[in-house]
């Protein structure tokens, strides 16, 4: 009789807490909706690449502004990001939620409804709004005349003679990285 040797196996994990966690590929759909536009959304997803964290670059004098407007708003838990997360569930998630009713923003991930109308986003940040008022971005935004002043964007964010690219119906949509000014 020989004996067997035993094998210790170590979590690589507890080891490296500040590297970042590698994220492998998505394996294929679990719970996507049976349609053809949801497959050929995952498909045109899959290739997506997630960042678990954005770093924010602020100048000195901004920092205070920033984060005043964080601690305002109840926002810093957006701060303090999940260290880990299943790119396959963040998949599913982005796949699913295809808002055919503005009024109706929810998704079916693994078999579970999730919310994500302005009230579940705002009781996660910790900051529900009560009934029939509008938060400052949707205020801003039916105020159309403050809320988007092409002229001055253009001259804010754009290199001389560019501007934003305009589609089919001649309305604004981006303004490419290339045409961009450059902060020093």
């Amino acid at each position: 009789m020989g004996r067997t040797k035993s094998i210790t196996i170590i979590n690589l994990t507890r080891f490296n807490k500040g590297k970042r966690a590698k994220v492998e590929s998505p394996s294929p759909p679990r719970n996507i909706e049976p349609t053809k536009d949801k497959k050929k959304r995952y498909e045109e997803l899959k290739s997506w690449a997630f960042i678990s964290e954005r770093k924010v670059i602020l100048l000195f004098k901004e920092f205070d502004s920033f984060l005043n407007g964080l601690m305002q708003r109840n926002w810093t838990k957006l701060t303090d990001p999940y260290p880990k997360y299943d790119p396959n569930i963040v998949l599913e998630f982005y796949t699913n939620a295809w808002v055919e009713d503005p009024n109706d923003l929810k998704v079916k991930v693994k078999g579970k409804w999730i919310y994500y109308d302005r009230n579940a986003i705002n009781h996660f940040l910790g900051n529900p709004l009560p009934d029939n008022v509008e938060c400052t971005y949707q205020t801003i935004k039916n105020s159309r005349d403050e809320w988007f002043n092409e002229r001055y964007i253009v001259e804010k964010l754009c290199i001389p003679n560019k501007s934003f690219q305009t589609g089919s119906t001649e309305h604004s949509l981006r303004i490419k990285r290339k045409d961009m000014k450059i902060v020093a």
